[in-house]
């Protein structure tokens, strides 16, 4: 008889365990909400370490470069710095332009190899 009782309650709308149910929606939407943003700052972090990683890899094939490819380089990437250090160029760029910047200089050292 009290499993039936408890039953009845639980399935009649009682205010009580309305209240509860949202209780837990609300404490479920918080731990959601916390998990999305320790996984934005994780993505965060390893942005930053791509972006270093990415730098660093160009520095290291510019420096295999010509002093012209190097101005060249400098003039499409880093216009304003074309006077500073190639270290300087690198490290001033926009970080939307490093993939392509990473790959054209990746192809520059093949060309200079073959020839």
């Amino acid at each position: 008889m009290v499993n039936k009782m408890r039953f009845f309650l639980e399935k009649s709308g009682n205010p009580w365990h309305e209240a509860v149910d949202k209780a837990r929606e609300d404490t479920i939407q918080k731990r959601l909400i916390q998990r999305e943003k320790e996984e934005k700052r994780k993505r965060r972090v390893m942005n930053k370490q791509l972006q270093d990683y990415a730098r660093q890899t160009i520095l290291d094939g510019l420096r295999q470069c010509t002093p012209g490819q190097q101005r060249l380089f400098k003039q499409m990437y880093a216009f304003k710095h074309i006077d500073g250090s190639i270290e300087d160029a690198v490290a001033n760029m926009p970080e939307e332009k490093l993939d392509w910047a990473m790959k054209q200089v990746e192809q520059t050292l093949i060309k200079k190899k073959s020839i």
